[in-house]
């Protein structure tokens, strides 16, 4: 997919999604990855979208401090809102217990600052690893429709782009 047509893909996507998006206020969950951060910056490229980010360290790996301070520093540097929330969690059910902190502290910050719409990153390779485990594990119809594009406040534009088109757009505008 061409540089241009993933710019396309994401914000036709957003206006699926979301009509009339020009006018919300979108929160980002950024991490700090090559994802969120071309996702960051197709928004960031169309003026029209006020941005907040949300960013959550888990003091999980040696790196979560280096991922918070370059959140920090690309809101700072686009002149973004930034809440990064600070928590530490048990390894056990880890993916779980840190999506239900991280979503709900998404939440509390829409709320508070009456933001629309939640955005994530998640894209098609995301997808197909959770339609993987979730056949690999059994589990129930309803698990089988994997991530949702749309889910109350959340919508996710780029699960019909490939890792691979990310990377590509990604070293085209020297984001990594």
């Amino acid at each position: 997919m061409p540089m241009t047509s993933i710019q396309t893909v994401v914000n036709n996507n957003l206006e699926l999604l979301a009509p009339q998006i020009s006018n919300y206020r979108i929160l980002l969950m950024i991490s700090g990855g090559l994802d969120s951060v071309v996702l960051f910056d197709i928004l960031n490229k169309n003026k029209h979208y006020k941005i907040h980010l949300f960013h959550c360290n888990y003091n999980s790996q040696i790196n979560s401090n280096i991922a918070e301070l370059f959140c920090r520093k690309l809101a700072e540097k686009n002149d973004c809102n930034i809440n990064i929330k600070n928590t530490k969690i048990s390894s056990d059910n880890f993916e779980s217990n840190a999506r239900n902190i991280r979503y709900d502290e998404a939440y509390n910050i829409a709320e508070k600052h009456s933001i629309d719409i939640i955005l994530t990153a998640h894209h098609q390779d995301d997808q197909l690893e959770t339609l993987y485990i979730k056949k690999r594990n059994g589990s129930d119809w309803v698990s089988n429709v994997g991530i949702r594009d749309v889910y109350n406040k959340i919508r996710r534009p780029m699960l019909s782009i490939s890792r691979e088109d990310i990377l590509i757009y990604a070293n085209c505008n020297v984001l990594n």
